[in-house]
């Protein structure tokens, strides 16, 4: 299985069947995309984030538990 990782705009883009989901921790997400982002490109992994969070491919858990 190959991974690919696109950080663009996809408004206006609508999707025909519902993507495989799955549940992480944010830190593994980021710790995930920084062991294929080359050193010292932060930014990139930021961006892919701050992207997925607002097309709304990334979402907070409805209930978080305390530490």
């Amino acid at each position: 299985m190959t991974t690919a990782l696109q950080c663009e705009d996809r408004q206006g883009v609508e999707m025909m069947r519902p993507e495989p989901s799955m549940t992480t921790t944010l830190y593994d997400l980021i710790w995930a995309l920084q062991t294929v982002v080359p050193p010292g490109e932060d930014d990139a992994v930021v961006s892919c984030v701050a992207s997925w969070m607002h097309d709304g491919r990334i979402r907070a858990a409805r209930e978080v538990s305390p530490l």
